[in-house]
Formats: C-alpha cells, structure tokens, sequence
C-alpha cells in the first residue's frame, strides 16, 4: 500500500509499521 512517497507495511495488528500516523487500510 502507498502512502504519499512511502511505502507501508501492514502488520499483523492491522497498523502500519513504517507509521502509525499514516493512512491504515
């Protein structure tokens, strides 16, 4: 999933793990 310029990782809690703050899918 893209945010912006980055790139994030879902983890296994359904946040991303580049950046709670970002957009969460």
């Amino acid at each position: 999933i893209r945010a912006g310029a980055q790139i994030i990782r879902l983890d296994s809690g359904g946040q991303t793990s580049v950046g709670a703050a970002c957009v969460k899918t």
